[in-house]
């Protein structure tokens, strides 16, 4: 028998089961599936955080992309994962997220979302270093949107220092 004492579904999975519970086996391979382990923490994460693309562009699932940032077990490693996990953030109106990787010399006090506002796409036009083991970094980027049933674009260069190893937004052109 093969039995984990946290899962609740383990004893779905044993030896010589009935075509019946091969079924409810199928399902329970399903839910594994969408876990992750990470550095010994085990996350559950939804078929939407675990099928669907990131909005940042990257091509990866937002599971494996993002969320990881999101949910602070990880730190940008450079000025344009940042920046890419912070337009998913706008996407996901992540207001934490986006104040605490703002620079706290220039972090607004507030930050307020649009409602008819809706992210589309994001296409990085140019870096400029903002690499590991760099301090500063600039990224430029089209964020493309629909608001009021029209589509737009702005465009911005991004600015980015790292402080004590957390790479913060610092302003935009």
């Amino acid at each position: 028998r093969f039995r984990r004492p946290h899962d609740p579904h383990a004893h779905l999975v044993h030896c010589g089961h009935s075509p019946s519970s091969a079924l409810n086996l199928f399902a329970w391979l399903h839910a594994q599936i969408r876990r992750i382990i990470f550095f010994g923490i085990i996350l559950d994460m939804s078929e939407d955080c675990a099928e669907n693309l990131c909005s940042c562009g990257s091509s990866k699932s937002y599971a494996l992309c993002c969320k990881f940032l999101h949910d602070g077990l990880l730190k940008a490693p450079t000025a344009e994962a940042l920046m890419r996990s912070r337009y998913s953030a706008y996407v996901f109106k992540l207001r934490d997220y986006l104040l605490k990787t703002w620079h706290e010399d220039f972090r607004p006090k507030f930050l307020k979302f649009e409602k008819d506002l809706e992210w589309l796409s994001l296409e990085v036009i140019d870096r400029e270093r903002g690499l590991e083991f760099d301090d500063e970094g600039y990224v430029e980027f089209k964020a493309f949107f629909k608001k009021a049933k029209k589509k737009s674009f702005m465009q911005e260069r991004s600015y980015f220092k790292k402080i004590d190893t957390k790479w913060l937004y610092v302003s935009g052109d």
